[in-house]
């Protein structure tokens, strides 16, 4: 017959203590969340603004088009992105990481992290009244 071994109890009780954390703290949510901020820190940089609209036309323009508007120039349908509903983290983590169900491919190999943010900068500037860059981090 085995007897109570203290270091496999032990090792039961902290995993037991760290899974509770994770549950009552929610932390890989709340950390997720801080993984861009809830603007884009290049918005209005005009230096960030003309870098973004050389890569868009560079990466971006065969799918979403000239204007942004999703009508591509290869007899494409990209998504309109002038009236773009989600905040500038969702815009990160999609072109970071791609959406293939709608033919996105992810970026997150070619372009950078600033790279990215100045093509939202440049989106930004061409962006309708009701398109959203702002808040909370939904894809996370």
């Amino acid at each position: 017959m085995k007897y109570f071994d203290l270091r496999q109890f032990s090792f039961f009780v902290a995993f037991l203590a760290i899974s509770a954390a994770f549950l009552i703290t929610n932390w890989p949510i709340a950390h997720a969340e801080d993984a861009y901020p809830r603007s884009n820190p290049l918005a209005g940089d005009e230096t960030a603004i003309g870098k973004g609209a050389k890569l868009y036309f560079k990466w971006c323009v065969a799918c979403h088009g000239r204007h942004a508007d999703g009508v591509g120039v290869r007899f494409t349908k990209g998504a309109d992105l002038t009236i773009f509903w989600r905040s500038y983290c969702d815009y990160m983590v999609i072109a970071l990481n791609g959406r293939t169900d709608k033919n996105m491919p992810p970026w997150g190999g070619v372009l950078d992290e600033e790279e990215l943010s100045s093509i939202g900068a440049y989106l930004q500037t061409l962006a309708k009244e009701s398109a959203n860059w702002k808040g909370r981090c939904t894809l996370l």
